[in-house]
């Protein structure tokens, strides 16, 4: 997978399965030595339903990272968080020869440190540390930052200043682009409601639905039936 990506090409090898997961991919995820111990767990499973070309590796944020350059795999990495290390880290693994992307304003990564998932940044104190620091890090070399549930103005200022694009979740319409997750995008997970998500379909009543029907048609013996037997 190569960068900046091909957002028409990447949506047409979609639509293919099986040459999805047989494109080489190597992927680095950098955990900070904060995080609680089963984060790595979680990842490890993430990993372990990609295809077989998928190359992960996992570790922790140190001053160690990333000594020697990676050669010529293609990646990505996310730095996030407003530690006062977070610029030499993104310019670290920059230097190693790796894309960097920012993430400022809320980090459910950081949840610990702030204790609640309210919008950040509102106080002004805060949100010119926020200016500073996405400035930090586009100095380190970042080709992007997502800025995430931060006031609407903020999230247009930011943007407005900084040379490399901007993607918003639930930073106001003035950031460059926008994300969602998918899961609470197309109602996957139902219990999940901030202001600033759109729901685009129902899933969860249509899985819930779909598995309720097997269910009983497993306890009925009524499937499989003859026709889905060999």
């Amino acid at each position: 997978m190569n960068l900046p990506l091909d957002i028409p090409a990447l949506l047409k090898a979609a639509t293919d399965i099986d040459e999805a997961r047989n494109t080489p991919l190597a992927v680095s995820v950098y955990i900070d030595e904060t995080a609680p111990g089963d984060v790595v767990g979680h990842v490890r499973s993430a990993f372990a339903s990609a295809g077989a070309k998928t190359r992960g590796t996992i570790g922790y944020l140190d001053d160690n990272l990333l000594a020697e350059p990676y050669g010529a795999d293609d990646m990505a990495v996310i730095v996030a968080g407003d530690s006062p290390r977070i610029g030499e880290q993104a310019a670290h693994i920059r230097g190693a020869g790796i894309p960097v992307m920012g993430h400022l304003g809320l980090t459910p990564q950081s949840i610990h440190k702030y204790g609640t998932y309210a919008v950040r940044a509102k106080e002004q104190a805060e949100a010119d540390k926020l200016v500073r620091d996405a400035h930090l890090l586009e100095e380190a070399g970042c080709f992007g930052l997502v800025l995430e549930k931060i006031p609407a103005v903020l999230g247009t200022r930011v943007s407005q200043e900084l040379e490399i694009p901007t993607i918003g979740i639930g930073a106001g319409g003035g950031t460059d682009g926008q994300v969602l997750v998918i899961h609470d995008m197309l109602g996957i997970n139902n219990e999940f409601s901030p202001r600033f998500l759109r729901r685009y379909a129902d899933l969860y009543t249509q899985m819930m639905t779909g598995v309720s029907r097997y269910v009983e048609d497993v306890k009925s013996g009524d499937f499989p039936s003859e026709q889905e037997q060999y």
